[in-house]
């Protein structure tokens, strides 16, 4: 089951730091011109909906891979039970 607070690992969230501005310097901590910084295992460590609040933007729509149960397969699979 996916964690749905952290969809997004490090090589994703680097190429959104740079995307937006974020230059990353030697010690890994990442600068943009309007004096924003972050360290990187920082930027590992917050959930998703806190990184895209320090970036600034909207977070995409993900969606999860959850299966659809249908109630009428259930009951058809409780009464086939039943019966046999």
């Amino acid at each position: 089951m996916a964690n749905p607070f952290y969809q997004y690992n490090l090589s994703d969230r680097r190429k959104m730091l740079a995307d937006e501005g974020f230059v990353r310097d030697d010690h890994h901590i990442w600068s943009h011109t309007d004096g924003r910084c972050i360290g990187e295992s920082v930027a590992t460590a917050i959930t998703d909906d806190a990184f895209f609040r320090f970036l600034n933007i909207e977070p995409p729509v993900l969606e999860l891979d959850e299966p659809e149960i249908d109630p009428q397969s259930i009951a058809d699979i409780t009464l086939s039970e039943l019966t046999n």
